[in-house]
Formats: structure tokens, C-alpha cells, sequence
């Protein structure tokens, strides 16, 4: 076999160049070739199998840019589960998609371009032993390195990944399996806001934070722990029941609540964040949403860092499409979480003093969303099948959506050019950490810290047994958090107990809610002047009694 090259002087890929020396790839990557003649240069042929090569013509293929070469592999029809059916080729928004294709096996894009941000849709199925799959986008400039990709074992996945290197690539895939890839022009995502009061280094000057091994270190070199608590800006701004009204947040004052908070001696908020909200979409009022609602959160977060506090941005409340952000959902949706991380990322990649979590509390299973393997649906995504609203209640008869896979969300924010450490929650509401070390996104900065949610429920996991099995190994190796928990009894022996365990064990934890609310509710306050509730008493001297370093 031939791989015929057109184009005038034109210069091979550095994956071409490195099948031409390897013999496994050659086997590997053995496949019928298509080529198209370029104006201005003849084909010239590069040997790769001794086979006779066989032109085909690709007229369906969408393209953009310069068409050079195509390797397709040869293969018998192919059909995708019938769960899997509704995958369509178009980018989540609506935007163009560059290529897309669909087959089996083997397989090798020609050249595309594509500007700076971009999406890359997958879906495979496979029937024979060996399930795996992997893709992998190259750049043509010649460097080794992939852009993106994915490399995943099961009998069946599906996903999404951002990018954020442009220009002119090529995207190969290596597997058996019948497969679907579409790549999109990322839609285009909103704008930082300009708030009053800027967030970044100006109002936080102290204020920094990176992670070293499994540790979290301040500006000085300090290894730090966060002990702080929540405050909502997830409900207000679209009113999710008759018990909420309307509004960014529920506090009557950041000023006074940031003040009330450092009296806690807590040296973090968590700021529970609604993706309607931010974004502007889906009919929200703008009074509470849009400009707005991204300047009111931008300009507490820059208060919180006067008085000497990190803080956490979360993607809380969400719902894909047109479905009001009213819920949680399983997973964030691919619809509108890669914007609303490239916005989120852009206004705070500045402020070395801001934690980025890109999405709480994912609890995907294999009855409410069509996967086999949760935990690869958690990083890599898959199509959901429940929609709830209203706090958890499930529509009856939605239509199945597609989730973002925590790889993207990830990716997104990194290419943003943010910096900043990121928050990785683990699967069943943030309590399963059993797989996540196996599962955990690739981070090419090497900031990510584990997220661990730890309410006392009957018949829950969380015990001091799980504690020391599972939540220890992952802190010895990599920064946990507890950025949830609480007591649902309306007593403290329970989270008294933790916050002693957490305290031997370096993980920070951030107790629910800063909220009035009665001690079913779990309020940490009787007041909004920070006096605490008989429940969230213990909190409050536990926090001025424990010795941590505020940064």
C-alpha cells in the first residue's frame, strides 16, 4: 500500500513520518487511503504496506481549509447501539461542524482548520474482545505532541472535549469498534464582565495558591488548609419554588456577610453558582442574570479577598437547552458548560486566589444516564437520560441530553489560559472517591484538588471506616477537600467528629449552609451578623479553636 501525498512541496505529518519507522503502527494503522489532487503540486507516493492502494471518493465529507489527504479504513458496515442512536453530528449551539465522519476502525482525517477554541464530539460502540478506543487531533506544524484526545476502554462511550490550539490539524483514530466524530466551531462564549471592583491580584495581594503534591501552598510557600463556609447565588437569581425570591443572593449584604464570615475566623467561601445565570440565557430576568448577576458574584469575590478569604466558584445549578436552571442535574450538559467555564475562567484566570469547580455533586449511574461504566461517563461523558427541576424532582419523560464529561470541563478552563487550582468532585453526590484516581481528568498544569461531600445519613458510606479506606489514600496523594457536609439530626457529635479527623489528616472542609435557615435546613446562623445557630455553634468555636494558616 501507497499513501499518495498532494501538494506542492508538501511536508508529511509527524504521525505519517513516525509510521514510516514503526512496524507495530504500520499493522496498526493498515488501511484503504483516498487522496485529493491540490492545485500547484503533483502526488508523490510514500510506501507504507506492500498492497496495492485502492481511491475511493468521500464527496459527503465536510471540510474547511486545505483538503490534503484522507486514510479511511476498510471495514463492513458498522450500526451503534440503538441507545446510542440519537448522537447527531452538529456541535452543541449550533455552530458549524468542521469534519465529521463515521465508521469502523482504523481511521485518519485529512487536514482541517479550525480557529482558536474548539469542540470535539466522539461516540463508539464495539461487538468483538477488545473494547478500546482512543483519538487522538495533531497539529500539522510538525510538533509530536496531540492537541486532545481520548483513550478509553468498554464496549461503548461517548463524549466531548474542548480544544484550544487552532490552525490546520488532522485526527486519527485507533480501534475496532464502529465509531462517530464530529469536530465544531466552539460557539462563542460570553464576555468577562467589568465589575466595579476587579477581581485579581490588586484586592488580593496576599492572596495565592497552588498546589504542591497533596498540598495546598499560599504565596509565602506555606502549606495551607480552607476552612470556611457556602454561600448560595444558585437560587435566587431564577426562583426554583414558592420559598425563594427573587434576587442574586439571599444575604442582604456581601459587605456585611464577608465581614460576619472573617469573624468566623474562616479563611474560604464556596459561592454555589447557577449556569442560567451567569450565561444570561434561557429567559431570566436581567435584573438578576447576565451583566448583572457575573458583576454582583465578581464584586463579592474581590470583597471576601479584603478581608483575607479565598474563594470557590462552582458550576451548582444547570439544565441543558432551553430548560431553566431550576436543579442539579446528573452532570453538567454540554450545551452550556463549556461557555460558561470559558466565561467563568476568563473573568478569574487574573486572581491566583480563586478555585474553580466544574461541577458539583455529579451522580450519574447507570439507571438515570445511558452508560455502563459511570465513572467514564463522569470523565468522559454520555447521554443523561433524567432532567430535574425544582431541586432534585425528575421530569417524567425528558428527553435524553448530553452531559459534559469532567475532561472537558477541565480542558475549557484551562484553555482560557487560567491557571487556577480545580476542584474535582467525585461520583454519588460527591461521596464516591473509590475510582476517581483511576478516572481523574488530565490536568497539564497539575492543579487539581479532590472534592469529598460528607453528610450524615442513614444507611450513607460516610463513616469513619470509609474515612480512613478510601478518603486517607486519596489525601496522601493528591489535596481533599470537604467542601459539603453536615449533621441532618439537628446535633454536632457527627461533624465534630469529622472536622477532628480532617484536622489529623490535612483535608480542608467547608461546612453547608450559611444560611438562617432552622437546623434541618442545616443554617450555620440565627443572624446575618454571623451570630451562629445552636447547630452551627460547633462549627463556629471548632473553627476559632483549630490552628490553620489563613495565606
Amino acid at each position: 500500500m501507497t499513501l499518495l501525498l498532494c501538494g506542492k512541496d508538501y511536508e508529511p505529518p509527524p504521525l505519517y513520518r513516525q509510521l514510516l519507522s514503526s512496524s507495530s503502527e504500520r499493522r496498526k494503522l493498515s488501511s484503504l487511503l483516498w487522496s485529493q489532487r491540490i492545485p500547484g503540486g503533483p502526488c508523490r507516493e510514500l510506501p507504507i504496506c506492500p498492497r496495492p492502494t485502492r481511491m475511493i471518493s468521500l464527496r459527503n465529507l465536510i471540510a474547511t481549509g486545505c483538503s490534503l489527504v484522507m486514510m479511511l479504513s476498510v471495514g463492513a458496515g458498522y450500526s451503534l447501539p440503538a441507545a446510542q442512536a440519537t448522537f447527531a453530528l452538529r456541535p452543541t449551539g449550533g455552530t458549524e461542524v468542521v469534519p465529521g465522519s463515521s465508521g469502523r476502525g482504523n481511521h485518519t482525517t485529512r487536514m482541517f482548520t479550525v480557529p482558536h477554541n474548539w469542540t470535539l464530539q466522539w461516540q463508539y460502540a464495539c461487538t468483538g474482545a477488545r473494547a478500546h478506543f482512543r483519538i487522538v487531533v495533531y497539529s500539522h506544524t510538525g510538533q509530536r505532541a496531540p492537541i486532545t484526545g481520548v483513550n478509553t476502554e468498554g464496549r461503548a462511550g461517548r463524549g466531548t472535549r474542548l480544544a484550544h490550539a487552532g490552525g490546520m490539524l488532522y485526527l486519527v483514530i485507533i480501534s475496532r469498534c464502529s465509531w462517530r466524530f464530529a469536530v465544531s466551531r466552539q460557539a462563542p462564549h460570553m464576555p468577562p464582565p467589568t465589575p466595579t471592583a476587579t477581581p485579581g491580584r490588586s484586592s488580593a495581594s496576599r492572596l495565592a495558591l497552588h498546589v504542591a503534591g497533596n498540598q495546598l501552598v499560599n504565596q509565602q510557600g506555606q502549606t495551607i488548609r480552607l476552612i470556611g463556609v457556602n454561600v448560595p447565588a444558585s437560587a435566587q437569581c431564577i426562583p426554583t419554588g414558592p420559598h425563594t425570591s427573587p434576587g442574586i443572593f439571599a444575604v442582604p449584604s456581601t459587605t456585611q456577610t464577608a465581614a460576619a464570615i472573617a469573624g468566623w475566623h474562616a479563611n474560604v467561601v464556596r459561592i454555589t453558582v447557577n449556569e442560567d445565570c451567569w450565561l444570561g440565557i434561557n429567559g431570566g430576568n436581567p435584573t438578576y442574570t447576565g451583566d448583572a448577576y457575573r458583576v454582583d458574584v465578581a464584586n463579592f469575590v474581590a470583597v471576601l479577598h479584603t478581608r483575607g478569604i479565598y474563594t470557590i466558584i462552582d458550576l451548582h445549578t444547570n439544565a441543558p437547552g432551553a430548560t431553566p436552571s431550576t436543579s442539579q442535574q446528573i452532570m453538567a450538559d454540554a450545551g452550556h458548560a463549556l461557555a460558561y467555564w470559558t466565561s467563568v475562567a476568563d473573568t478569574f484566570k487574573g486572581d491566583p486566589a480563586v478555585i474553580l469547580e466544574p461541577y458539583n455533586e455529579p451522580h450519574i449511574t447507570r439507571a438515570n444516564a445511558q452508560t455502563e461504566n459511570p465513572w467514564q461517563c463522569w470523565r468522559d461523558g454520555c447521554l443523561a437520560d433524567e432532567l430535574d427541576q425544582y431541586h432534585n424532582h425528575p421530569v417524567p419523560g425528558a428527553t435524553p441530553w448530553q452531559t459534559a464529561g469532567m475532561q472537558s470541563l477541565v480542558d475549557a478552563i484551562r484553555a482560557s489560559g487560567a491557571t487556577n487550582p480545580i476542584l474535582i468532585d467525585g461520583l454519588n453526590w460527591s461521596q464516591d472517591l473509590t475510582q476517581l484516581l483511576t478516572y481523574l481528568p488530565t490536568d497539564p498544569r497539575h492543579q487539581l484538588i479532590v472534592d469529598y461531600h460528607n453528610y450524615m445519613s442513614a444507611g450513607s458510606k460516610n463513616t469513619p471506616g470509609y474515612w480512613d479506606s478510601v478518603i486517607a489514600p486519596v489525601a496522601a496523594r493528591i489535596p481533599v477537600m470537604t467542601s459539603e457536609f453536615g449533621e441532618k439530626d439537628c446535633g454536632s457529635a457527627y461533624v465534630t467528629h469529622y472536622m477532628q479527623w480532617a484536622d489529623k489528616h490535612n483535608v480542608s472542609y467547608i461546612p453547608w449552609l450559611w444560611m438562617t435557615w432552622p437546623c434541618g435546613g442545616m443554617g450555620l446562623i440565627s443572624n446575618w451578623d454571623g451570630t451562629p445557630s445552636n447547630y452551627g455553634r460547633a462549627f463556629y468555636d471548632h473553627f476559632r479553636a483549630v490552628s490553620f494558616n489563613n495565606g
